[in-house]
């Protein structure tokens, strides 16, 4: 994980502590995304060299959005891998989940 992600939590001694930094470090990495520059609207009287430029620049974003992609479905696979483990739900989830019981579970 990155440094600047602060502590991370003990998986096993805080589970919803690290089930909420997993959630973070996804939304983080998506809410994060490069823009795109001036390339995206041109001048009509751009000039060749100009508009080489651009499009340097619009090669650029894109492989800085393809880097943040990479790593965002990195991050997404280990909060996947968590959820499937059986752990904890991040808090954003947690909040509106209600167990389903079987009727061998106690459900009425």
């Amino acid at each position: 994980m990155r440094d600047d992600e602060g502590v991370v939590p003990d998986p096993v001694k805080d589970p919803k502590g690290y089930a909420d930094f997993l959630f973070d470090v996804v939304s983080g990495t998506l809410r994060d995304r490069p823009e795109a520059g001036e390339w995206a609207d041109p001048s009509s009287r751009a000039t060749k060299d100009e508009l080489a430029r651009m499009l340097d620049d619009a090669r650029a974003d894109f492989m800085d959005l393809r880097r943040s992609l990479v790593e965002s479905d990195t991050r997404f696979d280990s909060l996947h891998a968590w959820l499937m483990a059986g752990n904890p739900l991040p808090s954003p989830w947690r909040r509106y989940y209600w167990p389903r019981f079987t009727d061998a579970e106690g459900a009425e």
